[in-house]
């Protein structure tokens, strides 16, 4: 029997090739060449037999040749289960997919090793496939792949040929290479550190012996709980690979598209600040890298990226998911359009949620649970698209468009990797294109959202300007309603305030005129009614004048007079107007301003009597008993800069340094109780901080409870000059200049006040109703001084000043004094510019009208 086989194999070689024309005889070479030359060998070992060359030469007869088929065919049977469809590498080839011509086997323990597969009873079940791309699904099970190959090309290359595993998402893939008559493995797979691959490439590449003198037998040993599919295929370096490192493949141009539309939708998210737009970079970054990971983008980039990914895929699966439920909530606005729904969907989402803290917490792989709630986010995402584009919802239509593209492409994909789909091109990218179009589709809409924004923007900020436009004409008008009223509501209660307490004042000087002539004594009771009655008219006074410069500062319309005038006089007269106050609470005041002695300022002396008015009004308020302390201090902190400090101290109540910020506020008090002890508005400290404000001042508060207050006023100024003191005999020869003193007042009270006033003073006083009359007067009598109200019937104040400086002659220039109720800055800066010399404000008392005569006698 041998020798026959030995005969048959010696008269086929030379002359079966040219015999087998038909085609399967010819693959039926191609398969069993390799077989026949190892069979020959072998027999030639066994039989020892020479066999001559005339045997060779021998002719083939019909039974010779149906002996050989008979035996090739057993041959080929007996062939597979030792070495597979054998594998030809020829000079034409470059990459050769050989899935179809490898062998399978399922190991269901998954505990076999490379000894136990060589066993023959495991090599009888090694099985083949007629696919291009083997899928096994799910499975805990162990994948051996069986490949036999021969290298038959005629230019010879050294390590040349290289195994491709073309999925990138296998966790642990041994392979088995012969070498000095054993196995040796290497192991390889997502779960082990990619800088330890034997090829730097996303898919699993491996290098194979050298199969030029006979055919090699290698084993894979397959291991992955993601859906396993197996494209395997045969490369070589010299015309694959450049260096070390695979070309550019499609998916990793896909990765750099996602790249970009990813950044330009964050720019795009800064930029609109949207919480929709938030969701989206957020479900737009959590699918990009989901769909790098499963093409094996990210691993040759972060290969710890992709290990944490292989441990955690199901974790990532229902982040994927939840962040999309997310997305399409903000998208549709779901939360102000479906309120009902945006329940369901934020308990769906808690749900998802609660199986990621299942994932974690337990440690559960839960892949298949994992696809099934993608695939349950993708259909709840379909019905509410379909749902709001029935309703019309214009943005329904645009995201049906864009996210429908996804829910196939993911059902593709899980159809392929399970194998119920074929696997190509299409299918493999599938995922990347439907994700590419979605986010060109985004970004058209979100471009058009912006585009329309910007036209709501405009069209908003031309309806925003011309209605600014209007209410800046409201406003104008507004604020001279509220100038009008502030004067008016000034003028209407200084005039009777004015009347009530000149006439006070007058009665008492009558009294006591009438006591001295009657050598009477005025009784104490009489002197403590007058002594409440100015008290109370006073306060109203003060009230009434603090409320309107309150408003007027407020509302940032005031204006600063500046003149030179003296700090010290101002200090003074301040302390003067209290003194009443101070007497009657027995307080001891120590005036220490040495330091002002002959200068002067540049600045706004109301402005600055109101400010030292206030805080000596509040020490004189909280100090029932003590000392007040009032002292100045000047600093040179450069040639032509001064720093003025005037500090007021107390022995009152105090507060605590808590409290001190609260007092700072307009309408507050330490006490806002009903019981408090001390009345007030509460806006002195507001008030003098407005006016400090004004006058680029400063103002320090220093306060211990129980033992007083101590309040620093700091003023830095340019415009400081020394004066030389005037003599008194040079006061006194500019005296009696005047005579005629016209009064030019509508109200009876109050020209019944100033008359007597005037009268008191040794001067002539003149009366006229109206401006009008009082022109005439001027025109036909001597007058020296006239006092001008503003307000009156027939030709105000202002008017009448006009026409008296147009008057030809010494009239036009008479001293005009302002006596008015207006007192704001709007109508101090009319008086001035209608050509009136000084301004007296209503009510006018005794002291200030015969001082203010003075100025001009």
């Amino acid at each position: 029997m041998t020798t026959n086989l030995i005969l048959v194999s010696h008269m086929l070689m030379p002359n079966l090739r040219v015999h087998c024309n038909c085609v399967k005889l010819q693959r039926l070479w191609s398969r069993c060449s390799g077989n026949i030359r190892r069979l020959r060998s072998k027999l030639d070992s066994l039989a020892c037999v020479q066999i001559k060359h005339e045997v060779v030469a021998a002719k083939i007869t019909p039974i010779r040749l149906l002996t050989l088929i008979s035996l090739l065919t057993s041959l080929l049977v007996s062939s597979n289960t030792a070495y597979s469809e054998l594998i030809h590498f020829n000079d034409t080839d470059s990459l050769l997919n050989i899935s179809q011509q490898s062998l399978y086997f399922i190991d269901e323990t998954a505990t076999l090793g490379i000894s136990d597969i060589l066993r023959p009873e495991n090599q009888q079940k090694f099985r083949s496939t007629n696919k291009d791309t083997v899928h096994f699904g799910f499975s805990s099970a162990s994948i051996w792949v069986k490949i036999s190959y021969q290298d038959l090309r005629e230019e010879k290359y050294i390590k040349d040929l290289v195994l491709g595993l073309e999925n990138p998402t296998i966790e642990n893939v041994e392979i088995f290479r012969p070498k000095a008559g054993r196995y040796e493995s290497r192991i390889s797979g997502l779960l082990h550190d990619y800088n330890k691959r034997e090829i730097n490439n996303k898919n699993f590449l491996f290098f194979l012996p050298d199969a030029v003198n006979e055919p090699v037998t290698i084993y894979l040993k397959i291991n992955s709980r993601t859906a396993l599919s197996l494209p395997t295929s045969l490369i070589s370096i010299h015309k694959k690979l450049i260096g070390r490192t695979l070309k550019a493949s499609s998916s990793e141009v896909f990765f750099y598209i996602f790249i970009l539309i990813l950044f330009y939708n964050i720019l795009l998210s800064f930029s609109l600040r949207e919480k929709m737009l938030y969701h989206y970079v957020i479900w737009f970054t959590t699918l990009s890298t989901l769909l790098s990971f499963l093409a094996g983008t990210i691993q040759p980039l972060a290969g710890w990226v992709s290990n944490a990914l292989a441990n955690h895929l199901p974790l990532v699966l229902i982040l994927f998911s939840a962040s999309y439920l997310q997305f399409i909530s903000s998208f549709l606005d779901i939360s102000n359009r479906h309120p009902k729904q945006s329940k369901f969907n934020t308990g769906l989402i808690i749900f998802y949620l609660a199986n990621a803290l299942l994932v974690i917490m337990a440690n559960y792989w839960l892949i298949l649970w994992s696809f099934f709630l993608v695939c349950l986010s993708f259909a709840v995402v379909q019905v509410y698209l379909i749902r709001d584009m029935l309703l019309k919802h214009n943005i329904a239509y645009m995201g049906l468009l864009a996210f429908t593209p996804i829910s196939i492409s993911g059902t593709i994909y899980m159809l392929e990797s399970t194998g119920y789909a074929p696997t190509n091109w299409w299918t493999l990218n599938s995922l990347f294109l439907s994700l590419i179009f979605t986010g060109v589709i985004m970004a058209l809409t979100m471009g058009n959202k912006v585009r329309c924004e910007k036209e709501d923007n405009l069209l908003l900020r031309k309806t925003n300007q011309e209605a600014l436009e209007e209410n800046y004409k409201l406003l104008k008008r507004s604020n001279k309603i509220k100038d009008t009223f502030i004067s008016t509501i000034s003028h209407e209660l200084r005039t009777p305030i004015n009347g009530m307490s000149g006439s006070i004042a007058l009665l008492e000087d009558s009294v006591n005129t009438m006591a001295d002539q009657s050598q009477l004594e005025v009784s104490l009771d009489v002197n403590e009614y007058f002594d409440a009655v100015n008290k109370s008219s006073e306060e109203m006074l003060r009230l009434v004048n603090n409320i309107i410069a309150f408003t007027e500062l407020q509302s940032k319309r005031t204006q600063l007079n500046q003149r030179y005038f003296s700090l010290q006089e101002c200090l003074n007269t301040a302390i003067k107007q209290r003194e009443k106050e101070i007497t009657r609470k027995n307080l001891t005041t120590v005036i220490e301003t040495g330091s002002l002695n002959n200068l002067e300022i540049c600045s706004d002396e109301e402005k600055h009597g109101i400010a030292l008015g206030l805080i000596l009004d509040n020490a004189i308020k909280f100090t029932n008993s003590g000392t007040l302390t009032i002292s100045t201090s000047v600093e040179q902190q450069t040639d032509k800069q001064s720093k003025l400090n005037i500090t007021i101290s107390d022995t009152g109540i105090g507060m605590p340094a808590s409290k001190i910020k609260q007092v700072m506020e307009p309408f507050r008090q330490i006490d806002q109780s009903a019981s408090r002890a001390h009345g007030g508005l509460g806006i002195g400290l507001a008030l003098c901080t407005k006016v400090l404000e004004l006058l680029k001042g400063e103002m320090a508060i220093e306060s211990t409870e129980g033992q007083g207050t101590q309040v620093k006023l700091t003023y830095i100024t340019t415009d400081v000059r020394v004066i030389t003191p005037v003599e008194d005999t040079e006061k006194e020869a500019v005296i009696s200049k005047i005579n005629q003193v016209l009064i030019a007042e509508d109200n009876l009270t109050n020209q019944l006040v100033i008359k007597r006033m005037v009268e008191k003073m040794g001067l002539d006083p003149i009366v006229a109703e109206n401006g009008s009359i009082a022109l005439e007067v001027v025109r036909n009598q001597k007058i020296d001084l006239v006092l001008m109200d503003c307000q009156m019937p027939v030709m105000d104040g202002f008017e009448a000043t006009r026409q008296i400086r147009n008057l030809s002659g010494k009239e036009a220039a008479l001293p005009i004094i302002s006596v008015t109720a207006n007192t704001s800055d709007e109508d101090r800066r009319r008086c001035k510019e209608c050509g009136m010399d000084d301004f007296l404000a209503k009510p006018v008392t005794y002291k200030t009208l015969a001082s203010t005569i003075a100025k001009w006698r």
